[in-house]
């Protein structure tokens, strides 16, 4: 097993707690009603009213996975606001080369790069000679944290300048033939690329699993997206498309905000648990802190440092942040910390999405199946099962049983 369990205290013993900052009754019991399910994992109850704590394993350091989108989700709305839109701002020279310069919007998709193409139409761009785009508002050290390195669009990697989430649309027919896999994205020269070798079928790709590519090809094929909107909206195109800064006499022409509110933002990444999305959220907080251009240190540095504030000092063995997505397997929370995080964001608790009347975030990787969220109006939980078998349903249905047992 990857941790030890917690010391186990009789059901029923009063410690009064002075850590995160609150004292809270606990009563920390064994996990003897769910031995049946939890091997290697706890569960915690908060009441959110009165502070009452209760549970097993509550302070075994467990892997989240991505229950720490909680985390990233209520970084980001400390440090962005839930109002904050991402720009991309479009530049225009003397030669009338175009330049593209990202932010790390995680929603310029097809539909809001046309309009964003109709806006600068709008201004009287009739031609383009080349295409820039420029990245350099990302300096990134190394690949997303947890990177398996694959073409699964979980598994996209993030970027300043990055369309459609850095992942690609494509079907092949029984003859061979490729097409685009939606109607909103015209037909690219990188869905022929990755359809090569492909049996006929629809298919939705992370556009670039080699870690020497991962800050090229979002820049490749955001060029190719916008080259192709241009003749829907009679933009003449006459050179070539490419990577390269706006030069300092280049004039802006537009800036491009986000259609969605970060709030907006957060429910698709909580409800689909997008790790792109979360990491590219995760990027900005670091970016606005601490400024341009975006590092994962800097991140990573900010959510500590927000999460620092919820949990105390006194609980700074009690979790580890290396990524806004969870796909580390460094990453660390107790059982205790993540019911503190909880009563945090309660606030923001509709954000999560409900299943049977529970709000909730879930975190699965292979041998990971944890839950957390609301029983209800005054009750957070956590489930952590960092085991083989996934029981998380079941912990749940019990405890939700247990909980009406008990009348709270």
């Amino acid at each position: 097993m990857l941790f030890s369990m917690a010391g186990r205290l009789t059901s029923g013993t009063l410690i009064c707690l002075l850590v995160f900052c609150v004292c809270a009754v606990t009563f920390a019991g064994s996990c003897t009603q769910y031995d049946d399910l939890i091997d290697n994992g706890g569960y915690g109850l908060l009441n959110l009213k009165q502070q009452g704590v209760r549970g097993c394993n509550l302070d075994a350091l467990y892997v989240p996975a991505s229950v720490i989108k909680v985390a990233t989700a209520y970084t980001a709305l400390r440090i962005l606001g839930p109002d904050y839109r991402f720009q991309t701002q479009v530049y225009l020279d003397a030669q009338h080369n175009l330049y593209i310069k990202g932010f790390g919007d995680p929603f310029l998709v097809s539909e809001f790069v046309d309009k964003g193409i109709e806006q600068f139409a709008a201004l009287g761009v009739s031609t383009v000679h080349n295409l820039f785009i420029d990245d350099t508002a990302y300096a990134l050290e190394h690949i997303p944290p947890g990177s398996e390195l694959s073409d699964n669009p979980y598994d996209a990697p993030v970027g300043a300048a990055a369309v459609n989430f850095n992942s690609v649309a494509f079907v092949v027919d029984a003859g061979g033939q490729v097409r685009s896999g939606e109607p909103q994205t015209p037909f690219l020269p990188i869905m022929q690329e990755k359809a090569q070798g492909r049996k006929p079928g629809a298919y939705r790709v992370n556009i670039c699993s080699s870690p020497e590519q991962q800050q090229v090809e979002p820049a490749r094929y955001t060029a190719q997206l916008f080259q192709s909107l241009f003749s829907k909206h009679k933009i003449e195109f006459t050179g070539i498309p490419g990577r390269r800064p706006v030069p300092d006499d280049a004039r802006l022409l537009c800036v491009l905000f986000s259609e969605k509110r970060l709030e907006d933002m957060l429910v698709s990444m909580l409800h689909y648990s997008s790790n792109y999305i979360a990491n590219q959220i995760f990027l900005a907080c670091g970016a606005r802190q601490y400024g341009l251009p975006a590092t994962w240190e800097k991140a990573a540095r900010v959510e500590r440092e927000i999460l620092g504030r919820v949990f105390g000092q006194e609980s700074a063995q009690s979790w580890k942040i290396y990524d806004g997505a969870g796909l580390s397997r460094e990453n660390r929370l107790s059982i205790r910390a993540t019911l503190t995080l909880l009563e945090s964001f309660f606030p923001y608790h509709h954000l999560l999405k409900k299943r049977d009347s529970v709000f909730v975030k879930s975190g699965t990787m292979e041998g990971i199946y944890n839950y957390a969220g609301y029983l209800n109006d005054h009750t957070a939980f956590v489930i952590y099962l960092n085991q083989p078998n996934n029981g998380r349903r079941k912990v749940l249905r019990r405890l939700i049983r247990m909980q009406g047992e008990k009348g709270s």
